[in-house]
């Protein structure tokens, strides 16, 4: 669990994965805390992994992106109102949201086409369950009149 845990981090950033990987090594108990309190979010990336992996690289990139913004964020707010660099900032934080909110647009098609296939799925369940009504009907029928003898009570015949 631990190292599908540090997979997921190192590909959303190396550098956090490597501090995790050296306080594995020397306070597992530690790491298992930090895993136990941010597990729900590594498990839903590690599910997400594995049922759909063009979702999970979109999020990946769009986890990326807010970490990037962050930090460019923070620089800016370091900066003096009259900083020159304040400009190139501004600008590099500018496209980092446009290109986080592409992502963004990206991940939500991405759930939408996996909504449109579940959703398409339970359709075809419908259908098939109203085409065959009257079947599931007889079938369950049969079953409770089964259970209905087994217990020795008198099945009145059909007549009745």
């Amino acid at each position: 669990m631990i190292e599908h845990c540090l997979q997921v981090v190192k590909e959303i950033d190396p550098d956090l994965a490597a501090q995790l990987s050296m306080l594995c090594e020397a306070d597992p108990e530690a790491l298992q805390k930090i895993f136990r309190r941010q597990g729900h979010r590594l498990g839903s990336l590690i599910r997400l992994q594995e049922s759909d992996p063009a979702l999970f690289d979109v999020k990946v990139a769009e986890l990326k992106i807010d970490a990037e913004i962050y930090h460019v964020s923070t620089v800016y707010r370091a900066l003096q109102p009259d900083d020159p660099a304040a400009q190139g900032i501004l600008a590099e934080l500018e496209g980092l949201i446009r290109v986080k909110t592409e992502i963004t647009i990206q991940a939500q098609t991405l759930y939408i086409k996996r909504l449109e296939k579940h959703l398409s799925g339970l359709q075809s369940k419908l259908e098939d369950t109203t085409a065959r009504l009257d079947e599931i009907v007889q079938k369950r029928m049969s079953q409770l009149l089964k259970v209905v003898q087994k217990d020795g009570v008198e099945v009145p015949s059909k007549g009745e």
